[in-house]
């Protein structure tokens, strides 16, 4: 629960409180994650899984609302951002129903990199500008994805290890 409240405060504060462009406050709430990271779940990958996706959905929707209200977007870019996070939000209630992850892979989340998309192509000079910024937006998202997923297969292989070992299997 703290987690939550950390990341939902996080985000809020990102988007309120920082007078930084668009752009950068959703790189900074794409950073939010994080959070949920940190806290423990006493090895329960399910558990965290089902908290971490709580915590997305309150963070992305809450910048959702902010880009619709403070983003001066046209109103195609906003019709796509609000349908991805639709789609995103109907993956996650499958997965809190089901406790099926493949349903995550189904409907991914690609709201926040199209919203950073979005917002580069809307603030940054019709040309050039705009190809270097979506490249820099894809290449974030790898990193992003890498530093989000990589930890955590190692995280679930020490725990499986660790089990293994307390079954006396070593």
């Amino acid at each position: 629960m703290q987690s939550k409240i950390a990341r939902v405060a996080s985000v809020l504060a990102i988007l309120y409180g920082i007078p930084v462009p668009l752009a950068y406050k959703i790189v900074l709430v794409m950073m939010t994650d994080a959070l949920d990271h940190q806290v423990q779940f006493n090895n329960d990958m399910l558990e965290y899984d089902i908290n971490d996706k709580i915590s997305d959905i309150l963070g992305y929707g809450i910048l959702l609302y902010y880009i619709l209200s403070h983003g001066g977007l046209p109103k195609r870019y906003n019709t796509m951002l609000v349908a991805t996070f639709v789609y995103r939000l109907v993956g996650q209630m499958l997965f809190h129903r089901t406790k099926d992850r493949r349903y995550l892979f189904i409907f991914p989340n690609i709201f926040l990199l199209l919203s950073l998309t979005l917002v580069a192509l809307h603030s940054l000079p019709q040309g050039k500008h705009q190809f270097v910024a979506i490249g820099l937006v894809v290449v974030g998202k790898f990193v992003h994805e890498m530093y989000h997923h990589i930890p955590r297969q190692w995280i679930v292989s020490k725990i499986k290890e660790n089990e293994h070992i307390q079954a006396g299997y070593d």
